[in-house]
């Protein structure tokens, strides 16, 4: 079963006025919307991979790896890196 809060689906083509699934994306319009797809036991997966296409609008927040790593903007996170000088490395 699929579930959404405060999102609506917005039409791939411009010229489109509404759109049929699958030919739809998913606007996100607030800092709350989500999407649910439930638990699916049946697949029997330890690890799953989410593959997508993200528009970024805004300009985001950078983190590192640390001294000499790479710096990014995270599009899927749980958290944020810490500077490599902290006590808690």
């Amino acid at each position: 079963m699929i579930g959404a809060i405060g999102l609506s689906l917005v039409p791939l083509a411009a010229a489109e006025a509404a759109c049929t699934p699958p030919d739809c994306s998913l606007d996100f319009g607030s800092s709350g919307a989500y999407v649910t797809f439930g638990s699916a036991p049946t697949l029997g997966l330890a690890s799953f991979t989410i593959e997508t296409w993200f528009r970024r609008d805004g300009t985001g927040a950078s983190v590192s790896t640390g001294t000499g790593g790479v710096t990014a903007i995270p599009l899927i996170t749980k958290g944020r890196g810490r500077p490599t000088a902290t006590t808690a490395t």
